[in-house]
């Protein structure tokens, strides 16, 4: 048995961008791929903060970065919440972070995103 997670409303990258899927459910699978189930996922589930990166790395790509950054550091939350269990997630939500701001920062100079970059680069995983 598998177990994916399936948007049951595809949010619009047009018009307000930073919205998340308004209802998300994880599907049980049998051996031969057929749904068994479905649940809805709760708002700090690892499958949001997973579908919210997702569409934050979206974002960014396309220069929208002010919808792209409250999406990239709801992901880090829900990750971080999630324990040790969850740091892989939460590694992958930081460097997202580090990329948003480094290029919003190079398009856009700020001394408010500079200091988020330093805040973000500092919470790095050790490699």
């Amino acid at each position: 048995m598998g177990t994916s997670v399936t948007p049951c409303e595809i949010p619009q990258l047009a018009g307000s961008q930073s919205e998340t899927p308004q209802c998300l459910h994880l599907s049980r699978a049998d051996p031969l791929g057929r749904i068994t189930g479905t649940r809805p996922v709760a708002d700090r589930h690892w499958a949001r903060g997973d579908a919210m990166l997702a569409k934050g790395v979206v974002l960014t790509r396309r220069g929208v970065f002010s919808d792209a950054e409250p999406l990239r550091v709801a992901s880090e939350s829900i990750a971080r919440s999630g324990g040790e269990r969850h740091r892989p997630r939460r590694d992958r939500a930081v460097k997202a972070l580090v990329d948003l701001y480094e290029q919003w920062n190079t398009r856009e100079p700020s001394s408010d995103r500079a200091g988020q970059l330093e805040r973000w680069r500092k919470a790095l995983p050790m490699e």
